[in-house]
């Protein structure tokens, strides 16, 4: 008799460690979301450092365009044989323009990608963790009910063994 009061002590020391293992590794888990988390959060930045940079480089570029436009002007005053290349810089900065803006566009749409990105991962981990919830507390009241039963087992092994 008591040997099976031991072993079901046994069995359930047993299951009491896994489900601590359990919760270690559900720990771990949640850690790694963690960083991952932290990670992405640091890509952000540096994706946002290189739109900074981007945004000097264009900078740069228009001032070095202004320059040129002003020198051209002098050009002008001073050399009317110099008129058709004029025109032909001026349709070459167009195309940079539209180049520029299309650049623009393009870094939008890679802005928005990353928006979207962003928001579905962070739907994903709060998915996951309420999924983890349910599951938990489906396995925390099965572990109740059987230690409940168990309870009640021995209790009533005892209540034969005082008899």
């Amino acid at each position: 008799m008591e040997t099976k009061i031991l072993d079901l002590l046994e069995k359930m020391n047993d299951r009491q460690e896994r489900m601590e293992e359990k919760l270690v590794r559900m720990d771990d888990r949640q850690e790694r979301m963690e960083e991952k988390l932290v990670r992405m959060d640091d890509r952000q930045e540096r994706m946002e450092e290189k739109l900074e940079r981007m945004d000097d480089r264009q900078h740069n570029m228009e001032s070095k365009l202004e320059q040129i436009d002003d020198r051209q002007y002098n050009m002008e005053t001073k050399l009317e044989q110099i008129d058709d290349r004029q025109h032909n810089m001026e349709a070459k900065l167009e195309q940079i323009d539209d180049r520029q803006h299309n650049m623009g566009d393009k870094l939008d749409q890679v802005f928005d990608t990353v928006k979207r990105i962003e928001a579905s991962q962070k739907d994903d981990v709060i998915g996951l963790l309420k999924l983890q919830k349910k599951n938990l507390d489906f396995e925390v009241d099965y572990i109740n009910k059987r230690v409940t039963e168990m309870d009640k087992r021995l209790f009533s092994l005892e209540k034969r063994v005082e008899i």
